[in-house]
């Protein structure tokens, strides 16, 4: 069985599909990973400081840690898909992408960092509770 090696129009076209593939990919990924925040941190925080009852301290610290684990793992993902889009953007002739552009402005670290920030701040914070509580 002998396989056709695509032209250049058909490698374009091929290239073109797996750029908006990936570009999809990291956008619904993003998404979804500001949904899992949104429900894991709200979710410690009500578990932390209930209204009435007990406190369970434990518990917020776990659901932060998932919630950390997932913003990790999405960023590694996303790291390899960028590559790859990076990859076709060149061989495509496209504009060079805006991230080298602005990943050295402080407002871009700021905004970058700021879910470290508060899974720091909630683990540190859940650590204490959980230390009040139990020693």
């Amino acid at each position: 069985m002998t396989y056709m090696l695509p032209n250049e129009e058909e490698r374009r076209d091929l290239l073109k599909l797996e750029y908006k593939r990936l570009h999809d990919e990291i956008r619904q990924r993003g998404q979804n990973v500001w949904l899992i925040h949104s429900i894991l941190v709200t979710g410690s925080l009500l578990v932390a400081f209930p209204i009435a009852g007990n406190n369970e301290p434990i518990v917020s610290l776990l659901l932060t840690l998932v919630s950390f684990v997932f913003q990790l793992t999405t960023l590694k993902i996303d790291i390899m898909c960028y590559d790859q889009i990076h990859y076709i953007q060149k061989e495509l002739g496209m504009q060079e992408p805006i991230y080298p552009q602005i990943r050295d402005k402080l407002w871009y670290k700021v905004r970058w960092s700021m879910w470290y920030v508060l899974f720091f701040i909630s683990i540190i914070m859940y650590c204490v509770l959980i230390y009040q509580k139990h020693f």
